[in-house]
């Protein structure tokens, strides 16, 4: 994940990928709903990772979700990511571009911190599986694919 605190372009579109990858399997109606209303992961993923979350969710929150990230390390960026949208996934789908981006860039404070976190934990992401979609789409990516 340094890659993207050195904007290693041709990484981060890797792992944009990846998130992209891990959404459709873990929430599809929400990436399906996202790629209708281009809701693309660059419009907010990398704010996410260069900030660790702590430009969008609330100072508690963000404590939080940096125990996860401290135990789970690179997985948890993702773990995190797909909890955050999980968690309001149902919210997600009533909304258009700018109401899904809005929520993205600023987390609802009125939710639940230990939901939040019981979201996160429920995306069952290992670092074995992580490792494969990576590489999944590093090939992809070499032959000219995407994933999304």
């Amino acid at each position: 994940m340094g890659d993207f605190y050195v904007m290693k372009m041709s990484q981060v579109r890797v792992y944009l990928n990846v998130h992209s990858y891990l959404l459709q399997a873990e929430i599809p109606d929400v990436y399906y709903h996202f790629k209708r209303h281009k809701v693309n992961p660059d419009l907010y993923m990398v704010n996410w990772v260069m900030s660790l979350f702590s430009k969008t969710t609330p100072l508690e929150l963000t404590c939080r979700l940096w125990d996860v990230l401290l135990l789970d390390g690179d997985v948890g960026i993702f773990r995190i990511a797909l909890g955050l949208i999980k968690h309001i996934a149902k919210v997600f789908t009533r909304c258009n571009q700018d109401e899904c981006l809005h929520l993205l860039t600023k987390y609802p404070m009125y939710e639940n911190n230990d939901e939040v976190i019981a979201s996160v934990r429920s995306v069952s992401l290992s670092k074995r599986k992580f490792n494969k979609v990576v590489s999944k789409c590093k090939s992809e990516m070499r032959k000219g694919e995407t994933v999304s």
